[in-house]
């Protein structure tokens, strides 16, 4: 079962959710390490691991087909449509404000420590 971001009467709840979406755009994780509520806020804190570890992956996998000839080349448009359903997903859930993992990255988020 999700959880979900309780609202707060001072609007931190909004301002969690907002982190939270851009930290998929690479704003909010730069928003997450300047703030000090951010770093506190546990919904944030997944989102934005995720997200570094969603940015990651894709680095990752984009250097390694674009090093095969042919076959990697060809897979690359494959697998930047996989990363930008991941993307979209991601940030619905977090639109949303739903406090779960995603299967594959949230338990590899789960390792970072940050």
């Amino acid at each position: 079962m999700a959880k979900s971001v309780k609202k707060a009467a001072s609007g931190s709840a909004d301002h969690s959710v907002a982190c939270a979406v851009l930290s998929y755009l690479l704003v909010g994780i730069i928003w997450y390490f300047s703030d000090a509520a951010m770093k506190k806020n546990k919904f944030v804190q997944r989102h934005v691991r995720q997200g570094i570890v969603l940015l990651g992956l894709w680095i990752v996998v984009m250097i390694l087909l674009g090093a095969i000839p042919f076959i990697g080349w060809v897979l690359i448009p494959v697998a930047e449509i996989l990363f930008l359903i991941l993307w979209v997903l991601a940030i619905i859930h977090a639109a949303t404000g739903k406090d779960e993992a995603m299967p594959v990255l949230g338990s590899l988020a789960e390792k970072l420590n940050i």
